[in-house]
């Protein structure tokens, strides 16, 4: 892992190489980044490693636009005249060549920062229009002083994956997209970066476990293997959740494949577990599983049986004969890839 902040994510997959090696680049870059992907993906931290690879002087001051009311956004953005500069005329734009903010807004708390805009087509379009004029110039006046200076801020989108659709819808401004976007990150599901389900299970495991003073727990080869065939549809979020429950549930300092099955809730998808109907025992759908964590597994290693069985930790006769027992082909074991 490359010495940089970005070095701190855990990137044993290819699609997570990639997301470090487009941070790495923003450190000698001053334009906007464009961080996408769905939630729960790491975004946020993403963006906060931008603003560290950089090596920044200034704050990293983040903003949730969907939190604002959009007749707080230019406040929150910009800042308030204060009373004393309102009855002094001192609030009235001094020039078309540049913008003012005040002492109170985000803007001057990250002066030779970063400022992190969250859904930002949140916000109304005049505000929109002002943040990307600041954004173009470089600078702005603070306060009441009547000239201009640099303001080496570096802005940072968290968007989702279809961001671009709201800029076609015209819910974001084509020249604030355009300020946003100088270097685009695309941050993958954690279903696209199964290569780095284990390290991540295991650090969260290590913090939980030293946040609670417990012994150190890890998890068992077949337990890993099952956390890397889930779906994850909440991402590295849902993985953290799932880790904490079982870390804090489990009495010994393995954590095996059934102390990861009892996190489990079981869906209609088929995927994730069997669905348990209401007159189904847990007998039944715990054998149901069982062919697709087997399934699951075979896929892993491609469809090869000295592998699969030595992951599942049994011998290969029992594989087979637990492949015809669940009736699973051989063949369906290639119907799944994992990154």
């Amino acid at each position: 892992m490359p010495d940089t902040a970005a070095g701190s994510l855990i990137a044993e997959s290819h699609a997570m190489r990639s997301v470090v090696a487009a941070v790495d680049k923003t450190a000698g870059t001053a334009g906007g980044v464009l961080i996408t992907g769905e939630h729960g993906t790491g975004r946020g931290l993403v963006s906060r490693l931008t603003h560290e690879a950089g090596r920044r002087p200034g704050a990293y001051v983040d903003v949730a636009c969907d939190a604002l009311e959009p007749a707080e956004a230019d406040a929150a953005l910009f800042g308030r005249a204060g009373a004393r500069d309102r009855t002094n005329g001192a609030a009235a734009s001094p020039s078309s060549r540049y913008e003012r903010v005040w002492p109170d807004s985000a803007l001057h708390r990250a002066l030779d920062g970063t400022l992190c805009l969250r859904r930002v087509e949140e916000l109304p379009e005049r505000v929109q229009a002002k943040l990307a004029r600041i954004l173009r110039d470089g600078e702005f006046a603070v306060g009441a002083g009547a000239r201009a200076q640099p303001h080496g801020v570096r802005a940072v989108a968290v968007a989702e994956a279809d961001f671009e659709q709201h800029v076609r819808d015209g819910r974001v401004r084509q020249d604030l997209y355009k300020r946003l976007s100088s270097t685009v990150i695309a941050v993958p599901p954690l279903r696209d970066r199964r290569a780095d389900i284990p390290r991540l299970a295991d650090l969260f495991a290590r913090q939980i476990c030293d946040g609670a003073a417990l012994p150190l727990k890890t998890f068992t080869p077949p337990a890993d293997t099952l956390l890397r065939a889930l779906p994850w549809r909440g991402n590295v979020r849902e993985l953290r959740a799932l880790v904490s429950a079982a870390v804090l549930q489990c009495a010994g300092d393995l954590i095996d494949l059934d102390a990861v099955l009892a996190q489990l809730t079981l869906d209609d998808t088929g995927t994730r577990t069997a669905t348990i109907g209401a007159n189904e025992t847990l007998r039944a759908a715990r054998t149901r599983f069982e062919g697709e964590y087997i399934a699951a597994v075979l896929a892993q290693h491609r469809g090869r049986i000295p592998d699969a069985a030595r992951s599942l930790g049994i011998q290969r006769t029992n594989l087979y004969r637990k492949m015809r027992s669940l009736r699973l082909p051989r063949d369906r074991s290639q119907t799944t890839r994992q990154s």
